[in-house]
């Protein structure tokens, strides 16, 4: 069973914040500081519990370069309900493929693609 992580984009310090839905629970018990605002306003984004190839966490928002159909190609992670994917395309090798960047810190990086 993989372990259920998130991350929230801080747009006041241009960072993310990393931690597990057990340290919410537990911080949800006795709400304190900047941190737990921080998490509770900022845009949350989930582990997709796949590694790039890499070895790096996938996250939902990550922005991935792939190879299809013999050309190179750049897409953002989405949730589509039940799963996480490519949001131009279905592709399960999210392994071999390699995180560039993200839509908070690079949107950049996919506006190129278009």
């Amino acid at each position: 069973m993989r372990e259920i992580k998130f991350r929230a984009w801080d747009i006041v310090e241009n960072r993310f914040w990393y931690f597990t839905l057990q340290e919410i629970l537990e911080r949800r018990e006795s709400y304190r500081g900047s941190f737990d605002e921080t998490i509770l306003k900022g845009k949350k984004t989930q582990f997709i519990g796949i590694y790039d190839k890499n070895k790096k966490e996938i996250y939902e928002g990550d922005i991935m370069r792939y190879s299809y159909d013999g050309e190179d190609k750049v897409d953002v992670i989405v949730f589509s309900s039940p799963m996480f994917t490519y949001s131009k395309c279905m592709r399960w090798s999210l392994s071999q493929d390699e995180i560039i960047g993200n839509i908070y810190e690079n949107p950049d990086l996919l506006l190129e693609e278009m």
